[in-house]
């Protein structure tokens, strides 16, 4: 059995497993991490089934109108936030909590941060990686896309983008909210959250893809009710669970 998991979601959900008081099904997938937008991809070609988690809903919309995942089971688990993020200078001491930004603060830390023509922002490839897709919807709507468009370098998911940063490929960056937790913090600084009415809502959800063997049906029903002790360590990794 597979499931293939936003690469987001694979961080916490190995938290999860390892977590002595979470009681996961005792029948354990094969986990296959990557962008929602690929693992997609490779259930449209016949990637073996299972459950299917994906941080966009387009993807997922995708999917079931392939008539490739089970009618009805289509659920919400968790919502995420985005970051601004700068690869940290060793004088500079890691945030405590980033701050909320507004529209025009976001813009501006830019703006400052891409002074120099060598300056490069990092996210998602804005051209199907959801991580991209939502920092493309908010610098548009901030109004500073067509400014730095030719300045962004596009990550083929999540985890990449934050090897980049790290790698002090990018001056600054674009990463969800719990990419921190994972990240080498001693690299990476937030600049702030980024104000949530410049993208669509970042939902995460999960759903029995069509043909899945029977003990899938028990790993779906445990991310469906999601036990306390699961719940909090999701919390940890910086989600907001859906009640």
């Amino acid at each position: 059995m597979a499931a293939s998991l936003s690469a987001a979601f694979d961080s916490a959900l190995r938290d999860v497993n390892a977590a002595a008081d979470v009681h996961c099904p005792p029948a354990a997938p094969r986990l296959i991490p990557g962008s929602s937008s690929t693992l997609a991809r490779q259930l449209q070609r016949g990637a073996p089934p299972g459950i299917y988690v994906s941080a966009s809903t387009v993807w997922m919309d995708d999917l079931e109108e392939r008539g490739l995942l089970v009618p009805d089971s289509r659920r919400s688990l968790l919502r995420n936030r985005l970051l601004l993020v700068e690869s940290r200078a060793p004088n500079k001491s890691p945030e405590q909590n980033p701050a909320e930004l507004s529209a025009a603060g976001f813009r501006e830390l830019i703006r400052a941060r891409l002074s120099h023509a060598t300056d490069r922002l990092c996210t998602g490839d804005p051209e199907h990686v959801p991580l991209g897709i939502y920092a493309r919807q908010a610098l548009e709507r901030s109004g500073i896309w067509t400014e730095i468009r030719d300045r962004v370098l596009p990550a083929a998911d999540a985890r990449r983008n934050v090897w980049y940063l790290e790698q002090n490929a990018c001056t600054i960056g674009v990463v969800y909210q719990t990419d921190l937790r994972g990240a080498d913090r001693r690299k990476l600084r937030s600049l702030g959250r980024i104000p949530e009415n410049l993208h669509d809502p970042i939902v995460y959800e999960i759903a029995l893809v069509r043909g899945a063997p029977p003990r899938a049906r028990a790993l779906y029903d445990f991310f469906v009710v999601l036990p306390p002790p699961a719940r909090a360590v999701f919390q940890s990794h910086g989600f907001v669970v859906f009640q």
